[in-house]
């Protein structure tokens, strides 16, 4: 059999679900998904948000641990480790990570110290690529806040999602 042969048999075999009643399969993972990790649309907008500035992170990692009052803590970390090109000359040795649970909300963490940052837990990601860039050019010496410190637009929904983790509703 050919290969454009056995293309077209494939075409045939197996079970066609688009025009049926069964969700494919990337829809009924994407349900899966996001009632485990209601926060992941939050960690893609602001990593285009920090992309936007040109602040590459080299790691964005992003999931469910033990922890919390619902037993599960959600989490974003966003690293740009010790060397990173994006980091000031100064910052470079220490790096610098971004962290985020849904109980603690914003921190930041570099190889010495580390810091709550005084922001929304769902603040805008404008707001929060502003202060990574402050960061990234100044490290942890300066204080800094935000002129606007807007919430993200959809921060309620995964406040709800959050709010039924912790009770365990998920």
């Amino acid at each position: 059999m050919s290969a454009i042969e056995e293309t077209d048999a494939a075409r045939t075999a197996g079970k066609d679900t688009r025009g049926g009643l069964q969700p494919s399969g990337a829809a009924s993972t994407h349900t899966v998904v996001a009632a485990f990790m209601p926060h992941l649309p939050y960690a893609d907008a602001v990593h285009a948000e920090l992309v936007e500035w040109e602040l590459h992170p080299e790691a964005l990692e992003a999931g469910v641990r033990a922890g919390g009052p619902g037993g599960r803590e959600l989490f974003l970390r966003l690293v740009w480790p010790a060397g990173h090109e994006d980091l000031a000359e100064s910052v470079r040795p220490d790096g610098l990570t971004l962290a985020w649970t849904h109980i603690t909300g914003w921190s930041v963490h570099t190889l010495d110290e580390t810091r709550l940052l005084d922001v929304d837990e769902f603040v805008a990601p404008a707001v929060l690529a502003e202060y990574v860039l402050h960061l990234a050019e100044h490290g942890l010496e300066h204080d800094w806040a935000p002129e606007d410190p807007a919430r993200w637009e959809y921060a309620l929904v995964v406040e709800i999602a959050c709010i039924l983790l912790d009770e365990g509703g998920r």
